[in-house]
């Protein structure tokens, strides 16, 4: 899982949002969240359009959630 997820929730992004702008389903993007199987030019896409502005790095939404031992 990608720390998008938790961003895009705090920041009222949702699933459907994304895939809108991407052009796939919600499904497909919440796939691409738990495994981190967006492409380049998707990340780049999302972030530009709803993270950006808002101070996220871009690095950090797309590297996988450290979990806790």
């Amino acid at each position: 899982m990608l720390n998008i997820e938790s961003a895009r929730k705090k920041e009222g992004v949702t699933l459907v949002d994304i895939g809108d702008l991407i052009g796939k389903n919600y499904r497909t993007v919440r796939e691409k969240i738990a495994n981190g199987t967006f492409t380049t030019a998707e990340a780049f896409k999302i972030y530009e359009a709803f993270f950006k502005a808002r101070g996220y790095d871009f690095t950090y939404l797309f590297t996988p959630i450290k979990e806790l031992a």
